[in-house]
């Protein structure tokens, strides 16, 4: 099958890797079309690689982008976003934030209060939100109610600029923690981003999971965290290491009915995820999110420096990520040339973000000649949880 872009996808299609736990480079395994002429008049071209290019005496150089002077620009003030005074959370834990043309506002929906709930604000210039209360939990903005032990963890929401179905215009992925101690994953339609119709259980999968949608390719792509074993003395101590798994489909809901072996290994850290020098631990790969822009899909790797789950509870400090830049022509495969922080904890006692960075489900906007990228951001010491916005 030839893609946009000249591509030839392979028979065996998502490529069956292997993660052997030694850290090894990831492949990009783009299939060259015989002709060996690659299109270039399907739209504007994003050179963030050597896919175009033959030769060049040129240096490639990455930029990080600049913080917003007004960040940060949504703080936990709700009752529910207060937490008791326990843990005050008003950030996307991955969520979404878009801009809506029809309605000409931007649109976000985040965590509210720490693992509590899913709640909705908008704005029309991408600084300032505002809230307002909802029929779905009356009094409040919420738009999923909150079920009596249940913990909600990571979750996502699309804006499906592509659909022709208004009642799926937008979608929804949560992660929920059991009274029992069990563990789903529910997928959700709307028609206004408000009122959600619950579609159906996904198959298993690990907190922190994601989906996005590639146009490409014109598939629903899951970004389903996994935990794989090793035999490398580099994870000495870890029985199992974070990984992702890929599973796509062209429908969304029916993309997320998956049995334990139909998603297939797809990413991880290598050993150009240097160790962060103050913890020390073995880099590993926490998300991976994705979204269309120009020419190909932009991905943000987060990659976690640790501590541990337990060391954090005991010592009651943050765990440390930093989300980089990465870049695909086909989804699957990814260029990782940039290994400096695209978005970095800051790593500094008494700053908002100090840890625990999560990009924002659709990845950035563009807004007039700069491109928005919203993450949620931890500070450590008080857990306190924000969400920012970069302009650059």
């Amino acid at each position: 099958m030839k893609l946009y872009n000249s591509l030839i996808k392979p028979e065996v299609w998502p490529p069956r890797l292997e993660f052997d736990g030694s850290r090894m480079l990831m492949p990009i395994n783009y299939i060259q079309p015989s002709t060996g002429v690659i299109s270039i008049d399907v739209g504007r071209q994003l050179l963030v690689d050597d896919f175009l290019i033959e030769k060049s005496t040129l240096e490639r150089a990455f930029h990080r982008p600049r913080k917003s002077d007004r960040n940060p620009i949504l703080r936990p003030t709700s009752m529910i976003e207060l937490d008791n005074g326990e843990c005050p959370v008003a950030a996307p834990f991955n969520d979404g934030v878009w801009w809506d043309e029809r309605e000409g506002v931007f649109k976000m929906w985040y965590h509210a209060g720490w693992m509590r709930g899913t709640a909705y604000v908008q704005s029309l210039d991408g600084f300032h939100w505002e809230r307002t209360n909802h029929d779905v939990v009356s009094g409040s903005n919420l738009v999923l109610p909150i079920r009596k032990g249940w913990l909600r963890d990571g979750g996502c929401v699309w804006l499906d600029k592509f659909t022709s179905n208004e009642y799926e215009r937008f979608k929804m992925f949560q992660f929920f923690r059991l009274p029992d101690g069990s563990e789903r994953g529910e997928v959700y339609i709307s028609e206004d981003g408000i009122h959600w119709e619950f579609q159906t259980t996904t198959g298993p999968l690990g907190d922190n999971s994601t989906f996005f949608y590639n146009p490409f390719i014109e598939k629903w792509v899951y970004s389903i965290r996994t935990h794989k074993s090793h035999n490398s003395k580099e994870f000495e101590g870890n029985s199992n290491v974070r990984t992702r798994s890929y599973r796509e489909h062209t429908n969304f809901v029916m993309g997320a009915k998956w049995d334990l072996d139909d998603p297939v290994v797809w990413a991880w850290s290598d050993h150009l995820d240097n160790p962060d020098e103050n913890i020390g631990d073995i880099p590993q790969l926490y998300d991976l999110n994705a979204a269309p822009y120009e020419s190909l899909m932009v991905g943000l790797f987060s990659i976690f420096y640790g501590p541990d789950n337990q060391i954090a509870q005991k010592q009651g400090i943050s765990k440390t990520n930093d989300l980089m830049i990465a870049f695909s022509r086909d989804g699957f495969h990814w260029d990782r040339t940039s290994r400096e922080p695209f978005i970095a904890s800051e790593r500094v006692d008494g700053e908002w973000d100090k840890a625990y960075i999560h990009a924002a489900g659709g990845g950035c906007l563009v807004v007039g000649d700069e491109l928005y990228f919203y993450y949620g951001a931890w500070s450590g010491v008080s857990v306190f949880s924000l969400v920012i916005l970069i302009a650059g």
